[in-house]
């Protein structure tokens, strides 16, 4: 079941973590993931390759903060 927060978007839980999905070049994906692919210039996160907040802060989606 989706959840969505108090504006309507919808949240993706991953274990004790929630990630805000949003929908970019026609896929939906968490935050983090669309601020990569913006940087990179492509429409989805290949497969097989993750997304990591380097500080650890989930919520903290600047570009220098994320790692592939």
């Amino acid at each position: 079941m989706s959840q969505r927060n108090e504006k309507g978007q919808f949240l993706k839980t991953n274990g004790n973590s929630t990630y805000k999905n949003v929908l970019y070049d026609g896929n939906r994906m968490g935050e983090h993931s669309r601020s990569m692919c913006i940087a990179l210039g492509i429409s989805r996160i290949p497969k097989g390759f993750v997304v990591h907040h380097i500080d650890k802060d989930k919520k903290n989606n600047d570009i220098n903060n994320l790692s592939i």
